[in-house]
């Protein structure tokens, strides 16, 4: 064999040894609208189509989609690998926003569809796109920006701008469902290092699901610096026990952070999965999670700031740090904790509040206050918060029987209402307290508690 020959055939077993071993060099890749499926997808010759990267990239490998609007959706059909280097990342090209629209397309009659669908595929990230008016009015079609299924692991959502995500049809009775971003997690494996960073998630119409949701077997996840708002039901959403996993125990959104996140004007009124005058969409919702950390994040303009509480009965929403957060101006109120309903919903148990600034909520003056414990609410301590009521002058209410109210605690917050200290309302036990020297006798609650203007205006 000549020397020419056998260095040849050297190189090709070592790349096809690499092949094998799934370490072939990390290579980048491009997308433009001009593009032929057929190129080898490099600058000069780029892909067409977003999909022609999502059935080829290998581990490591970076897709980056030239400006321009791309009609399809997507299911990406690759993993990258857990190497420092083996993520697969789909990606803007620098300085440009390709636009992934919907809007020609038609949302199938399937359970999930999505503008990025993943399922059983992990180690991936997509970044920096424009989703947008992927929308339809059958309600046996669920459409969404991005939905990850199955178990699928370590994929992160970055810096994507989404908007126009709608389902329209049905009614009160029988309403369509649509997301923003889904993460289900539908397998007794679970969907594990999800981050959600830095998304502009707008004028999504949900029908009777959330904008930006974590469900089922999902765990050790960040939701992180997103800007949430102008959309008709959830911002931000935490579930368990919808039977989403076959594991019963694992089938809860759990041990993850929810932190730096602007969610402002969520509401119902108007969601044909509502009634008229309807005002119940949560800014932040822990439903039936568990060991979730929420933080530093500012909620309002919403129907309700934040919500820890069950949908479902005999279960509970349970170990949640709500801390150093700044709700305000909400149309119910500020927090509400426990089961919405005396029968047919869980409750809430052993979260921790602390340290977070609740200012002017109940603008509907339903007298629920800035803070409301509901049915079934036990073990939680709230301290070190700061409370200014709104304009009917209500602070803390719990219009529940002492059963409904087990060994929570209330100590070192800062209380202030502008109708001064011997006007301002509270609720224990579904005894309406006068003042805050009433308050303080009746509920035997916030013996280091004060009543002083504090002076802010978020």
């Amino acid at each position: 064999m000549l020397p020419s020959q056998f260095i040849r055939s050297l190189v090709a077993i070592f790349f096809l040894f690499l092949l094998a071993a799934g370490s072939l060099p990390a290579a980048t890749y491009y997308v433009a609208p001009a593009g032929l499926n057929s190129n080898p997808g490099t600058f000069a010759r780029p892909w067409k189509t977003i999909q022609k990267a999502a059935n080829t990239l290998k581990p490591g490998d970076t897709l980056l989609v030239r400006t321009g609007t791309y009609q399809e959706a997507v299911t990406v059909n690759v993993s990258g690998n857990s190497t420092a280097s083996g993520t697969i990342t789909f990606a803007n090209y620098p300085g440009e926003t390709p636009v992934v629209d919907g809007s020609t397309l038609t949302v199938p009659d399937d359970i999930y569809s999505a503008l990025f669908y993943i399922q059983d595929h992990s180690y991936i990230t997509i970044q920096g796109f424009d989703l947008r008016n992927y929308a339809t009015n059958d309600i046996a079609a669920t459409p969404a920006a991005v939905f990850i299924t199955g178990a699928s692991s370590f994929i992160k959502i970055k810096r994507c701008g989404i908007h126009g995500i709608r389902n329209m049809g049905g009614n009160i009775d029988n309403s369509g469902n649509a997301f923003a971003i889904a993460v289900y997690g539908s397998s007794a494996t679970p969907c594990t290092g999800i981050a959600i960073n830095g998304n502009n998630v707008y004028d999504c119409k949900t029908g009777s699901s959330e904008t930006v949701t974590l469900n089922g077997n999902v765990a050790n996840f960040e939701v992180t610096n997103n800007l949430v708002h102008d959309n008709n039901n959830i911002g931000i959403d935490f579930i368990g026990y919808e039977g989403t996993c076959p594991v019963p125990a694992q089938d809860r959104a759990r041990t993850g952070i929810c932190q730096g996140n602007t969610v402002w004007n969520i509401s119902s009124q108007g969601n044909q999965a509502y009634s008229n005058g309807d005002y119940s969409a949560d800014g932040l919702y822990v439903d039936g999670g568990t060991g979730i950390v929420i933080q530093q994040n500012t909620s309002y303009d919403n129907d309700i700031g934040v919500e820890l509480a069950s949908e479902h009965s005999g279960k509970f929403t349970s170990d949640i740090t709500l801390q150093d957060n700044t709700v305000y101006s909400c149309r119910q109120g500020a927090l509400l904790v426990g089961g919405y309903a005396a029968t047919g919903t869980g409750g809430t148990e052993g979260c921790t509040i602390n340290g977070n600034t609740f200012w002017h909520d109940d603008t509907l003056q339903w007298g629920i206050g800035e803070m409301q414990l509901r049915w079934r609410t036990s073990k939680c301590a709230i301290s070190n918060n700061t409370m200014v009521a709104g304009p009917g002058n209500y602070l803390v209410t719990v219009p529940v029987s002492a059963a409904n109210n087990v060994a929570n605690s209330l100590d070192y917050n800062d209380y202030y209402s502008a109708a001064g200290s011997a006007a301002a309302q509270w609720i224990w036990n579904n005894r309406t307290c006068t003042g805050f020297a009433a308050w303080k006798s009746v509920s035997l609650q916030d013996a280091h508690s004060r009543f002083a203007n504090p002076n802010i205006n978020p």
